[in-house]
């Protein structure tokens, strides 16, 4: 088991708002195999596959990206190079990317036009294998 909270619980009392998490529920009887593949160093994102009984293989993302703050998108593109970075060397049919984005998703929010990007990008990524 791994947590982002393990040095907060040791630097004492928790206050203010709840900390974040981030985690992937299955049921037993679902005949789906869950692999963790990578896991962030701050966990912040998780890559897991799910691999059905008809041998299909989701790559699934579960994420807690980053507030806005004062390094948001340095943060935030860590996270994204992450995704991005787990994606090729593992095999798969599909990828979904789940969690708390804290973002908007509209054109004028910095956060969502990274995401868009790194999406775009994956959508090429796959069009290529897919005529290799």
């Amino acid at each position: 088991m791994i947590s982002a909270m393990y040095d907060k619980l040791s630097s004492g009392i928790l206050t203010g708002r709840p900390f974040g998490g981030m985690g992937i529920l299955i049921r037993k009887c679902s005949g789906i195999t869950v692999n963790v593949l990578e896991i962030m160093s701050n966990c912040r994102v998780a890559a897991t596959c799910l691999t059905f009984s008809n041998g299909y293989k989701l790559m699934v993302f579960i994420v807690y990206l980053p507030c806005q703050s004062n390094d948001y998108t340095n943060e935030l593109l860590e996270c994204l190079g992450f995704i991005e970075k787990c994606v090729s060397p593992y095999d798969h049919n599909d990828i979904m990317i789940l969690g708390d984005m804290n973002f908007e998703c509209n054109t004028r929010n910095a956060g969502y036009n990274l995401f868009l990007n790194l999406c775009k990008d994956m959508c090429r990524m796959c069009r290529l294998n897919l005529w290799e």
